[in-house]
């Protein structure tokens, strides 16, 4: 029965990063030189029209209205809970101008631009927002901008950009924020192979689902599991960079799980139900290896394998003392190790994070931006 239940949750989460990689349009990361920059002020350059509010109008649910209503009966049919097309953003306003009312729409939130066309908004996470982006005046995408502050999109190459967050108000999904325009231009942008591979890795964090769904079949417990943070580094060590992802949540019954992702292994990692199983990526200075760990606690004996291999990489036990890689040392020898210092974890207890990541700098943990 538990054998069924892990291969179905593998099933599911499978399905849930191949819907996130279409529903992301598989591409948000790049480079480029800007020809040209500027975020445009309430007075956009793009034409947008709308109706002023009038009392007792009927709403008008339009074909991009349809489209979420598809997109939450398969939400729905993963489980996933639905999200109703007639929810809108509650918006106040007094004036009966157009003109004047979108004005006000724009406002309600800002986007800049860094040179590196990293676009950021104001608001918070949760906020029911979308991502609007035209190439060449035709728009291209429309992303959901919830759980995530930051933005990226060259996909199409050399070309000119918009970039604007709309929200479903009175009836109609409609521009609540000024509009940021820059133009990409081909250059020949060197970058070493092992950066290039980071921003590659980078990109397909940010197209990972950041939800996703399982069914614990022997206690009939539905367990709903969050993306927390992506990590970047060599966990088994054949020099090439991988993703690992971290999700984790609780069930109905109130057990905090860890679930372990990574985008290159052979082997089942088993999820984490309770205290006694934790996963760790540990950046070891000393012998410069990146170790993904899974560290089991029982009773006075904690110890910490390769979740690869299998091989204890430490051990600490008031019976049988300590061991790193698989010599005898002293407690002070291990505790000089510094391994809580240079591991990272995430569990039910952080804040999902979609906008950064972890990356491995020469075996030491840097936290950066998703399109640094």
């Amino acid at each position: 029965m538990r054998s069924d239940f892990r291969r179905s949750k593998i099933m599911c989460l499978c399905l849930c990063l191949t819907c996130g990689l279409c529903f992301s349009s598989c591409g948000e990361t790049g480079s480029g030189a800007a020809q040209k920059r500027h975020s445009s002020d309430s007075q956009t350059t793009t034409t947008v029209t709308v109706s002023a509010p009038a009392e007792n109008s009927p709403e008008n649910v339009g074909t991009q209205a349809d489209h979420l209503g598809i997109k939450d009966d398969i939400r729905a049919l993963f489980g996933h809970e639905r999200k109703s097309t007639t929810t809108t953003t509650t918006f106040t306003t007094t004036t009966t101008n157009a003109a004047e009312y979108e004005k006000e729409l724009r406002s309600m939130y800002t986007l800049t631009m860094d040179d590196n066309f990293v676009v950021t908004r104001s608001g918070s996470i949760g906020d029911d927002l979308i991502w609007k982006i035209t190439f060449n005046g035709q728009t291209v995408l429309e992303r959901n901008a919830e759980s995530e502050l930051t933005f990226k999109y060259d996909w199409y190459g050399a070309g000119d950009y918009t970039i604007t967050l709309t929200s479903f108000i009175s009836g109609e999904y409609r521009p609540v924020s000024n509009t940021v325009e820059y133009t990409i231009s081909l250059k020949d942008t060197r970058v070493s192979p092992n950066e290039e591979s980071i921003l590659k890795l980078k990109k397909s964090l940010k197209s990972i689902c950041s939800r996703s769904y399982s069914f614990d079949s022997d206690a009939d417990d539905t367990v709903y599991l969050e993306k927390r943070m992506g990590v970047i580094c060599d966990p088994n060590h054949d020099g090439y960079m991988e993703s690992i992802v971290f999700y984790a949540g609780t069930s109905n019954s109130g057990s905090n799980i860890q679930q372990v992702y990574c985008s290159d292994r052979d082997i089942f990692l088993p999820d984490s139900y309770d205290d006694s199983l934790t996963y760790y990526v540990w950046f070891d200075a000393d012998t410069k290896q990146d170790y993904l760990c899974k560290v089991t606690v029982s009773g006075s004996e904690t110890t910490a394998k390769d979740a690869f291999t299998d091989d204890i990489l430490w051990s600490k036990s008031n019976k049988n003392g300590c061991t790193l890689f698989g010599k005898q040392v002293s407690a002070e020898e291990l505790e000089n190790l510094g391994f809580y210092e240079n591991a990272l974890t995430f569990n039910t207890d952080t804040e999902p994070d979609n906008d950064n990541v972890w990356v491995s700098r020469n075996n030491k943990p840097s936290f950066e931006g998703m399109y640094s």
